[in-house]
């Protein structure tokens, strides 16, 4: 036991080491990447992060360069998760230029309205770290290495409560759809309705 408090001791006085050494330059390096230093400090601490949920970080052969390409990663993950939020944003505002914004009935509008209102009551009744985990990986669009970082667990962890969170909200919006007197609201699959997320 006292090797492991010690070693945890030893991980923990290494990492505040190497932050003090090397965040500023750190940061320096990003600015240039990125152009802003306010995002360059918060992808800094982001690697620094993933640096300190690393089982032992004090192990790392050459932490320097470890947190650098932590960091680089990092921004070329934003700028992908830019991009595609950039692409769906330039064809969505295409579709209303072309009035093709809305081109389902008022019936089908409040089937859809019906399906995220249901969704959104499932998503709040998820236990408490499933919840956040999945909002973290679906709403935010964190990767499962930023989401591990964050929580401080592993990715294989975080990978199974995306999988649990799911799985529950299937099951939950089945039973619901299937509940519903009309049964609208799924696909017919082997003869049942069913729900599609």
């Amino acid at each position: 036991m006292k090797a492991v408090v010690g070693e945890q001791t030893a991980d923990r006085a290494a990492v505040e080491s190497y932050f003090r050494k090397h965040f500023s330059g750190l940061v320096r390096f990003l600015v240039r990447k990125v152009g802003d230093a306010d995002q360059a400090a918060d992808i800094a601490q982001a690697a620094f992060a993933k640096f300190a949920a690393l089982d032992h970080p004090g192990r790392i052969g050459n932490p320097r360069a470890f947190l650098f390409a932590t960091a680089r990663n990092l921004v070329v993950d934003q700028a992908r998760h830019a991009a595609v939020r950039r692409r769906h944003a330039e064809a969505t505002l295409a579709e209303g230029l072309n009035g093709d914004a809305d081109p389902r009935s008022p019936e089908e509008i409040a089937l859809h309205r019906e399906r995220l209102a249901m969704l959104k009551t499932v998503i709040e009744r998820l236990p408490g770290k499933r919840r956040r985990i999945f909002i973290l990986s679906r709403i935010h669009n964190l990767s499962v290495d930023e989401i591990a970082a964050r929580e401080r667990m592993s990715r294989r962890a975080v990978r199974g409560h995306i999988e649990r969170a799911l799985a529950d909200i299937k099951a939950e919006m089945a039973r619901a759809f299937d509940a519903r007197p009309n049964g609208k609201g799924g696909k017919e699959h082997n003869g049942k309705r069913r729900f599609e997320l």
